[in-house]
């Protein structure tokens, strides 16, 4: 069985980048939408739920985040 996964590159003001994996496109749209509403300059960390792990973020630290991509999960083909 194919499964979709989505993920979203964010890179960090270190230079540092992590691609996160979402379940699902809202999972994807809605952290997405979220860092996009949040003021620079924020100290907060955020806490997310992904469908696949949870995740914590200081949004200090971004620098940016790309738009939700949908890709194929290859190890369900095996």
């Amino acid at each position: 069985m194919k499964k979709n996964l989505w993920t979203s590159e964010v890179r960090f003001i270190s230079g540092n980048k992590e691609v996160l994996e979402f379940a699902d496109e809202e999972k994807a749209t809605l952290f997405y939408n979220t860092l996009l509403s949040i003021k620079k300059n924020n100290n907060e960390n955020i806490f997310f739920e992904t469908g696949l792990s949870e995740i914590l973020i200081n949004l200090n630290n971004i620098e940016t985040i790309s738009r939700p991509k949908e890709m194929i999960d290859v190890s369900t083909l095996i």
